[in-house]
């Protein structure tokens, strides 16, 4: 299951729009188990939510795609227009500015999908970060594996979590 397929884990929506914000994205990948992790922060550096989902099995490039595609797609849900990507794979940062070629079929096919998402913001940023400043975005993308659905609403304070 894709992060934009029905049934798929929805970051609920903030109480209003933020023009600019900052999602952190990260992936897990464990034996036969994807996670995919996002946070995403306004303009100020608030908390504006997080989500996360789990998918079928991948490398751990497919994974990092995916976590990107995933965050994109939440940051579109909640109606931002500006968006700086904080990722702890350069490949995929490199990648997406273009810095190096995609040249696995696999990728190339993640690459143009997060392409596609990416055309929905008037801007979007990619920046490479250490993992050890990506361990919220890290922490629900494992987390996720065991819980398989989080949702957190800013706000609001509730939390639901369904188990497997």
């Amino acid at each position: 299951m894709s992060a934009a397929e029905p049934g798929g884990i929805e970051l609920l929506r903030a109480r209003v729009a933020e023009q600019a914000a900052s999602a952190f994205v990260d992936a897990s990948v464990q034996p036969g188990r994807t996670g995919v992790g996002m946070v995403l922060r306004g303009r100020g550096g608030e908390l504006l939510g997080w989500a996360a989902q789990a998918l079928p099995v991948m490398t751990n490039n497919e994974a990092e795609y995916a976590a990107l595609v995933f965050g994109l797609e939440q940051a579109q849900r909640l109606r931002v227009r500006s968006l700086r990507i904080y990722s702890d794979s350069r490949v995929v940062v490199e990648q997406m500015r273009g810095e190096i070629d995609v040249r696995n079929a696999a990728l190339r096919r993640w690459h143009g999908r997060a392409q596609r998402a990416a055309r929905g913001f008037e801007q979007v940023v990619y920046v490479y970060v250490p993992r050890e400043l990506n361990q919220l975005a890290d922490a629900l993308a494992d987390d996720v594996l065991h819980r398989i659905e989080l949702v957190r609403l800013i706000g609001g304070g509730q939390k639901f979590l369904r188990d497997a």
